[in-house]
Order: structure tokens, then sequence, then C-alpha cells
């Protein structure tokens, strides 16, 4: 079923796009997006990863304060970098690559996700955008309803 014009995330999958090769970049590797990866019987699908250099991550495109239900999806995508390390018995660089101070600040606060986060070598990268893209971003997600 598609989602209703309100409620969609072209802006945030566009600046996901934008930041892809400017991480890649970064981290000085080629990286595969949306890969369908498995994990036992089930499959997770990051932002980006390199299995060959251990590497894994998201990125999360989104300005100002979390509702519940977005620390919930960022919770889950913790959980689903650790089920990777686990499943492949190595460790990953694991990385979530946030474009709002506030969300970074959220992510490495004081939390039981932050808690999380640090106790299991979860990476929190800050990426400066654009004033335009950070606009852009705000505008959908007012039209999303946050």
């Amino acid at each position: 079923m598609g989602k209703n014009a309100s409620s969609c995330s072209t802006e945030q999958q566009k600046m996901e796009r934008n930041l892809f090769p400017l991480i890649e970049e970064w981290l000085g590797v080629e990286l595969k997006s949306d890969a369908k990866v498995y994990v036992g019987d089930a499959h997770i699908e990051p932002d980006f990863i390199n299995e060959d250099e251990k590497i894994v991550g998201e990125i999360f495109a989104h300005i100002g304060t979390l509702l519940e239900g977005q620390k919930r999806k960022l919770a889950q995508d913790v959980l689903k970098m650790l089920l990777l390390e686990r499943n492949r018995n190595v460790v990953f660089r694991k990385i979530i690559v946030v474009c709002d101070k506030a969300v970074y600040t959220f992510l490495t606060g004081k939390s039981w996700l932050a808690e999380c986060i640090s106790e299991f070598g979860v990476e929190i990268k800050f990426w400066e955008i654009s004033e335009e893209e950070r606009k852009n971003i705000i505008r959908a997600q007012v039209r999303q309803y946050r």
C-alpha cells in the first residue's frame, strides 16, 4: 500500500542519497546502499554497508525534537546492527549519521538508548548540511505532521 503525499519522505530520502557519496569519501571505502543483508532466516537493509571492511550504518535525516516513533526507529537500527555483528561473529564499525544537533545530542546524551549506543560502540556522526537542505527537511516534516 502506497503512502499518501503528506507522509511521503522524499526530502529525507534525497538527503540520504546526497550524503551517501560524502560518507563513502569520509570513510575511504566503497559502500553498498540499501543492500539486503541476510542474518539467519531474516534480513536487514542498512542504509550503507561494506562487509569486507566490516562497516555498517544508517543515515537519519531528521531535524529537531524526536517523537517516540522516531526514537523507536533509531533503537531498531541499533538492534539490527548488533544482530548483524552477532550473526557474523565479528565486530563491525557501526555508524549512525545525523544532520541535526538536537538529534545528535539525544543520541549522545542521557537516555537508555544513548547508553546502549555508547556501550555497544555505535558511532554517532554529525554531518553539517546547508540551510536550504535543513529548510527542505523541515518543510517535509511539517507536511508529514512530524
